[in-house]
């Protein structure tokens, strides 16, 4: 029902990406290893709606037509939108890069970042860490990469970034930085170490937490998947690292692209 209303309700992708979201962790909830065609499904309309939202809001006029489940929608320009803000470019990047779309994450990669900044406030190590992903997607030289990594780290400490709750930052936002952190160096011990404590502390953060919507044991579909450090996982298996997907936040046909291909994206 919100996908088919996007037309006529500029506004509604940022519910839209909300809800397929929620809905991707869901499915989740019953298929943790992602074995099954709906699962996948679910993953590729939150890709769909993330990246949708963010070329509404970097087009000026007219429309943009863009795919979301089996519809291709023209959908109206939205110009800088209060939805497509930081935290949400990053999701829709993680998304992306778990669904393999290669062309929708160079898309995403060009969205200004003032623009994010606009949207919503942040802690300056969010902005940061959205660099250090756009220099590494678009190839630019690793000692860029690292400019922005070492700004990440050093801005992400709770003293400085005061608008994040600590246990969020510590549990949660820090952990795909330090698992890209491994993998850049090339440390597939280090890396896998740091995949697993990100693991753990994705499981401490989301154990005695429920938001209301939760999932068939009281927990919430936002926490059935460590998003974040799922798609770094992405990167670095498709980089050649083993990686180990016997935890149930790290599905396994997502990270090993099972899907990949079943239907047209």
């Amino acid at each position: 029902d919100d996908v088919a209303r996007l037309v006529q309700v500029p506004g509604g992708l940022g519910r839209a990406f909300d809800v397929t979201k929620e809905l991707s962790h869901a499915r989740c909830a019953d298929d943790p290893d992602g074995a099954r065609l709906e699962t996948w499904e679910a993953w590729v309309w939150a890709m769909q709606t993330g990246s949708a939202l963010f070329a509404a809001a970097t087009a000026r006029q007219g429309t943009v037509e863009c795919r979301v489940a089996e519809r291709v929608l023209p959908l109206p320009a939205t110009g800088p939108a209060p939805a497509a803000h930081a935290r949400a470019w990053l999701d829709a990047f993680y998304f992306a890069v778990v669904c393999r779309e290669q062309e929708r994450l160079l898309r995403l990669c060009h969205v200004p970042l003032d623009e994010l900044r606009g949207a919503a406030p942040a802690d300056d190590y969010v902005f940061h860490w959205i660099e250090t992903l756009r220099a590494y997607w678009l190839r630019r030289p690793m000692d860029d990469v690292v400019q922005h990594l070492i700004a990440t780290m050093e801005t992400s400490h709770p003293q400085v970034a005061t608008r994040t709750p600590s246990d969020f930052l510590n549990l949660i936002d820090y952990q795909p930085v330090e698992v890209f952190h491994r993998m850049i160096r090339g440390d597939r011990d280090a890396f896998a170490q740091a995949l697993a404590e990100a693991l753990t502390h994705h499981d401490r953060y989301w154990s005695d937490r429920t938001d209301g919507s939760t999932g068939p044991d009281g927990t919430p579909p936002l926490g059935r998947v460590a998003l974040g450090p799922l798609a770094i996982a992405c990167i670095a298996h498709d980089a050649g690292f083993p990686v180990d997907t016997s935890s149930p936040y790290l599905p396994k046909h997502l990270l090993e692209r099972s899907w990949l291909g079943e239907f047209d994206t």
